[in-house]
């Protein structure tokens, strides 16, 4: 039924008979729909009318706001420090390798890493540099945090100051008030006993007092001792005799609480943030056990830096059955264009945050790139984790690993970038779409120049989608930001770049994109 239809006055009907219905009073059933069509249509127009003012204010709110951040891209503020995280990048990369070839290990293991997102990290762990590493072992698959440390960043020995803010037991005290409550227990009886003996007034307090003479001395507790406001205990009456004995078997220095062993001097172990520390001097066996002595590991990098591993997460509880799985092959399952967006925009975070260093290669391909997947409920499949670029520990082992990192060959990669998010986009690969077919050569054959010559038809075909999926500028946003990394268009004369270029790749593709996917 339309809007017409809805204010239309009712019409005077025909009978069986063929004669024209006359109008009747009020009560007539026809006036009564009418009015009721009448009230409909009034609150229909209202409630649309409210929508409509809604809508339009909302659309020149996230104008405004689009305006802001495009007319003045120089204001705009990096939220992740590239300098920081290709500094980690590089640095974890060469720790790696220098351990692995300083030990000469035979065996081969598989390294995935990638940038920690906001499922784990905070805005402050991402822009300080932060990554997560994957190793497989027998087991399955062990994920840990790693992060480039000052040697002795929050890092202290056993020995605790002595104005440590913790909460402090006192064991004497307590051992103390238990003893005072016993007292008070035991005249409690007494006076009982007494008044159900008809005890003297005067009897009385001599009974007190040989109760007290002859009342055991409260133990003395090995694990502590009191503190000097426990010198002297308003519950008890003791004699100067007594006192000065205990006066003069209180040492000089009274610790304000208790306090654990010392260390051997062996002992690798040390206190970080409240969890122990263990360092690893067999990178085979961290990698190929499913968990180590303790939850925090490290390795040294120099006389200054550390290479700190945390389990994550701690239970490791995500991987009880996880399966690996390569981009085409998620393409596949059933996930959510909004999913895929999400894959897409982390994987765009790891590869511009690892632009630099050497985890990815110069000719990235689709096969160094995994997505980690775990068994989930019958209802709700568990979401993907990374993707990880993967590297071999021999070829970290074989590849020149620099503190100072590489000129980041650009071009190869966003292209890669810019196919990836195409494909998560659409749900499809490439290969598969008309355009590909439209950029063979002339045998059928693909060459160097199908795999961008295909892409650009397609993103080019892709505009109306978008927009029509998104919206209008969020939708052309998402196309602007793909079709720049398949053109490789940000005003460049060579195809090389640094940390700085990797900033402007961030806000250039990465900001439209976390616009238009959901919080990862």
């Amino acid at each position: 039924m339309g809007d017409e239809d809805l204010v239309k006055p009712p019409t005077r009907y025909r009978c069986a008979t063929g004669r024209v219905a006359k109008w009747k009073d009020s009560t007539n059933i026809e006036s009564e729909l009418f009015r009721l069509r009448m009230s409909f249509a009034t609150v229909h127009h209202r409630l649309l009318a409210r929508i409509t003012t809604g809508n339009d204010e909302l659309h020149r709110f996230f104008s405004r706001a689009s305006g802001a951040t495009t007319q003045s891209p120089s204001t705009v503020k990096s939220k992740v420090q590239f300098r920081e995280l290709h500094e980690q990048a590089e640095k974890s990369y060469a720790c790696l390798a220098q351990h692995w070839q300083r030990y000469s290990y035979q065996e081969s293991h598989i390294v995935g890493i990638t940038a920690r997102t906001k499922v784990f990290a905070s805005s402050s762990e991402l822009s300080n540099g932060c990554f997560n590493v994957l190793f497989e072992h027998t087991m399955g698959i062990k994920q840990v945090k790693i992060r480039i440390e000052a040697a002795n960043a929050a890092t202290s020995s056993s020995k605790l100051p002595t104005d440590y803010a913790a909460p402090l037991l006192n064991l004497e005290a307590t051992s103390q008030l238990q003893d005072h409550r016993q007292h008070k227990k035991y005249y409690d009886s007494l006076s009982n006993a007494a008044k159900s003996k008809i005890v003297s007034a005067v009897a009385f307090p001599s009974v007190l007092l040989a109760s007290s003479s002859v009342s055991r001395a409260p133990p003395k507790s090995t694990l502590s001792q009191p503190t000097r406001k426990l010198h002297k205990s308003p519950g008890r009456l003791l004699r100067s005799g007594d006192e000065n004995v205990v006066m003069s078997s209180l040492p000089k220095f009274i610790p304000p609480a208790v306090r654990l062993a010392e260390g051997s001097p062996g002992c690798t172990r040390q206190v970080a943030g409240g969890a122990d520390v263990e360092q690893i001097h067999d990178l085979c066996a961290f990698a190929k056990s499913a968990t180590y002595q303790s939850q925090k590991n490290f390795l040294r990098v120099d006389d200054k830096k550390k290479m700190v591993f945390q389990l994550e997460p701690v239970g490791q509880n995500s991987f009880d059955s996880p399966k690996t799985q390569s981009i085409d092959k998620f393409l596949t399952t059933k996930s959510s264009q909004y999913n895929r967006l999400a894959v897409g925009l982390r994987f765009a975070l790891t590869l511009i945050s690892l632009a630099t260093s050497a985890w990815t290669p110069e000719q990235p391909a689709r096969d160094d790139v995994i997505l980690v997947c775990s068994e989930g409920s019958a209802k709700k499949a568990a979401k993907p984790l990374g993707p990880f670029f993967l590297r071999n520990s021999r070829d970290i082992c074989s590849a020149p690993a620099s503190s100072n990192g590489y000129p980041w060959h650009a071009k190869s990669p966003l292209l890669l970038l810019g196919v990836i998010l195409l494909e998560l986009f659409h749900g499809e690969a490439l290969e598969k779409q008309p355009s590909w077919a439209e950029s063979l050569d002339e045998d059928g054959e693909p060459n160097e120049m199908t795999t961008f010559c295909g892409a650009f038809l397609w993103v080019s075909r892709a505009q109306r989608s978008m927009v029509n999926f998104i919206g209008e500028e969020l939708g052309g946003a998402l196309y602007e930001a793909i079709r720049k990394c398949i053109c490789f268009d940000f005003n460049r004369d060579d195809d090389y770049g640094d940390s700085r270029f990797a900033e402007i790749v961030y806000k250039e593709v990465v900001v439209p994109l976390e616009k238009c996917c959901p919080r990862i």
